[in-house]
């Protein structure tokens, strides 16, 4: 589910952020690694809970479960490449420095 976050509150941010629920596999350049639910996303951003805290300044690679799949039906992801800007309990914010989609490959027998 996409919506764009609250209109009637006006935006500061650069890029208009959406509302969305798509599950989230990170690592982190220290080796570290991850699952969360994407809360809220931009060109420019997200935003992730994952239960833990995570160290600002860290850099992060996620892989986001695309919810649209290819015209063949293949899977897509998003990967993003960033960084961690703030994170508590309740959520983690990535800024974006890079980011493409990319094609799944199925599952082995």
């Amino acid at each position: 589910m996409v919506t764009e976050t609250d209109p009637a509150r006006p935006e500061r941010r650069r890029h208009r952020r959406f509302s969305m629920e798509l599950g989230l596999r990170y690592t982190l350049a220290s080796g570290q690694t991850g699952t969360g639910e994407v809360i809220n996303m931009s060109t420019g951003g997200l935003v992730f809970r994952g239960g833990i805290q995570l160290r600002a300044g860290e850099l992060i690679q996620a892989d986001l479960t695309w919810p649209f799949p290819l015209e063949s039906g293949q899977s897509l992801e998003l990967r993003v490449h960033g960084m961690v800007v703030r994170s508590d309990l309740m959520g983690t914010a990535v800024s974006i420095s890079k980011y493409r989609f990319r094609a799944v490959p199925p599952p082995e027998d």
